[in-house]
């Protein structure tokens, strides 16, 4: 990668000047002679304003005999000529249209005819699936069965960001026409299966599976109708699966055969035929070696043992069943070994204690496997013992809901989202407090509540609250410390509102003019700014002049995930070509599991560009938002 991928780097900070340069002062030339790059650019017109007509070009002079290669090409039929196009800088794109300017050749006869034709184009957006995904019908569009689950293999399932999983989420689940070259739907759907099943989410896998019942006698499918049966305790559906399962075991592949034997195994030690489970662990270990642990388990069990301590790195749900089936009480140490898939059991599991039970609820949350919705539902299940975190927060949760008093009310919000920040649920948090703020009136006494309430309804999507709570908060008469951080104003809350929202339309940006003051003051942090910078300028959003002089001031942070060599144009190339799963799948690639906000800056502007151009407006911006709420800067001590 080089700088010149940098949008807000000092060559992108010239570009953007250019366009306010008045036709009579400093000849373009000069300006192009700042980089090698834009030599061949002297003999276009300004490219960043409009196209001059009122005047013909002047007539290039023949060339010189011995001098070097013509300035025009040479002309393609008598009387015509074709100008040549200078390709732009890497990563730029020709503002209003993503693509270079088409030349044509014109009569030359008469200056009049020189005058390009006004062309209006409108794309037209794809129609889309008929579900709630709001994604489009053609979403795997230019890609095969093999590409799609190469592309998946890849990727760390499940995102640990809020707004990367949701779009993987609706892609994955979509109900889309399948890849073209599919002869049936049962790769497909295999594939599907296999990364909700990994995600936790094991209702949607089960549902997946049961949806294509064309293919219920594909292999795979079998077996996975077969895993998924068992981690959901249907042992009776589980083992008649594996008894279909075994005429078809020799279609499977070597690893997929190891698991078929491990749930044969455990069929057979509850049908009380230990010799035949033994003899399956030892095949299995054989064929799989990465459930090695899972088959000394099952081999421990049948000869009339106890499974292997310590546990597995990952723990499975068929871990789990066989550990049930052994008797052994679950250790501690298995929630934080726990794979999404076994967490979402855990957490429904009344055999567990209940301060177990809350940790394995709260896991799966920080994993996205389960909705916060779950989370607060198993915060008022009550009975919480108040030991650890969790018993606090259930209570605290309650409290949050529970009390009619404003500044309890408050209070117990604040010190809800507090601790639920130490521990990473802070997001969740943020959604589950949507109901207790929108009952709160907004009153000077509570003033100091107006940030936290602004944060409430951004995570929640509630952008006219946030907009209310922050022209609440910046009209109280505070003294400086007490309110944004300049002090008295949550303006900027503002800005990041329409950053996330579709209203900046109607408020012109001018939001954005606040951040000027906050950086002036260095109260954007210079990693925050570039971030700032980077993402405005990705969703095309005019970026303040003086927030790009700050930034072309201080130097460009190189931290963050960036993926390997060739994905960034890989996901250029998808999104033109408006191959909308590709490019989704590109984009978590690009991303990394932590998200925008963990992402290099290369990687995260590349990604929500590419996302605009493939009609995923609102997820583009919510990904600029999510890469800029927990830096955001707030009032001390929140």
């Amino acid at each position: 990668m080089t700088t010149s991928r940098h949008r807000w780097s000092w060559q992108a900070f010239v570009r953007r000047s250019i366009r306010v340069i008045p036709a009579a002062g400093l000849p373009l030339v000069l300006l192009f002679n700042i980089s090698p790059n834009f030599a061949a650019a002297q003999s276009l017109s300004d490219p960043f304003g409009e196209p001059e007509t009122s005047r013909p070009p002047p007539k290039a002079s023949p060339p010189r005999e011995g001098s070097e290669k013509p300035f025009l090409a040479p002309i393609d039929e008598p009387g015509t000529s074709q100008t040549e196009y200078a390709p732009p800088l890497p990563g730029y794109e020709h503002p209003g249209s993503g693509a270079p300017p088409q030349t044509q050749a014109y009569e030359t006869a008469d200056p009049q005819q020189l005058v390009p034709p006004s062309i209006e184009r409108i794309e037209l957006a794809p129609l889309a699936v008929a579900d709630d995904s709001g994604l489009p019908n053609e979403l795997w569009n230019g890609l095969s069965a093999a590409e799609v689950e190469a592309l998946l293999a890849k990727l760390d399932i499940p995102p640990k960001s809020a707004a990367l999983h949701a779009l993987w989420h609706r892609f994955i689940a979509s109900s889309a026409a399948p890849p073209s070259g599919s002869s049936s739907l049962a790769r497909v759907t295999a594939m599907r299966a296999e990364v909700l099943y990994r995600s936790g989410l094991i209702p949607e896998a089960a549902a997946i599976i049961a949806s294509d019942s064309a293919n219920a006698n594909d292999p795979i499918l079998t077996l996975m109708l077969a895993r998924v049966s068992a981690a959901n305790g249907d042992q009776q559906t589980a083992c008649s699966t594996v008894t279909r399962l075994n005429t078809v075991v020799a279609e499977l592949p070597p690893s997929l055969k190891g698991e078929a034997g491990l749930l044969g195994g455990f069929c057979a030690a509850l049908a009380g035929d230990m010799a035949s489970a033994e003899l399956k662990a030892n095949l299995a270990r054989e064929l799989a070696p990465q459930l090695a642990y899972t088959a000394d388990a099952l081999e421990a069990v049948a000869s009339g043992g106890k499974p292997p301590a310590p546990l597995a790195a990952t723990l499975t749900p068929l871990d789990y069943r066989i550990l049930q089936f052994a008797q052994v009480p679950v250790p501690p140490e298995a929630i934080t070994r726990a794979s999404p898939a076994l967490l979402t059991l855990l957490s429904q599991d009344s055999q567990l204690t209940v301060p177990q039970r809350l940790a394995a609820t709260e896991a799966a949350a920080g994993l996205n496997a389960i909705k916060p919705d779950a989370l607060a539902a198993a915060y008022r299940s009550g009975g919480v013992e108040q030991d650890g975190d969790g018993g606090r927060r259930a209570e605290l949760f309650r409290a949050a809901e529970g009390e009619r008093t404003p500044a309890r009310k408050t209070r117990a919000i604040r010190a809800f989202l507090d601790s639920a920040k130490k521990d990473g649920l802070y997001w969740q948090a943020l959604i589950m407090m949507h109901g207790p703020v929108q009952s709160i009136i907004a009153t000077p006494e509570i003033g100091w509540f107006a940030e936290t309430a602004v944060e409430v309804e951004l995570a929640s999507e509630n952008y006219p609250g946030a907009r209310t709570w922050a022209q609440f908060g910046s009209s109280l008469d505070r003294p400086v410390g007490a309110g944004g951080p300049d002090g008295s104003s949550l303006g900027h809350w503002l800005a990041l509102a329409d950053i996330a929202g579709p209203d900046l339309a109607a408020t012109g940006g001018a939001n954005l003019a606040q951040l000027d003051t906050l950086a002036a003051n260095g109260r954007i942090p210079a990693p925050v700014l570039h971030r700032l910078v980077t993402v405005l300028d990705a969703l095309e959003i005019q970026v303040p002049i003086p927030l790009w002089d700050k930034a072309s001031r201080t130097p460009q942070p190189q931290t963050g995930h960036l993926p390997e060599t060739g994905v960034l144009s890989q996901l250029q190339e998808a999104s033109k070509k408006k191959e909308f799963g590709r490019t989704v799948l590109l984009s978590m690639q690009a991303l990394g599991r932590d998200g925008p906000e963990s992402a290099h800056l290369i990687a995260l502007g590349d990604t929500i560009r590419a996302l605009r151009r493939a009609n995923l407006e609102t997820d583009a911006r919510r990904l600029g938002f999510e890469a800029l709420f927990g830096s955001w800067p707030r009032t001390a001590g929140t």
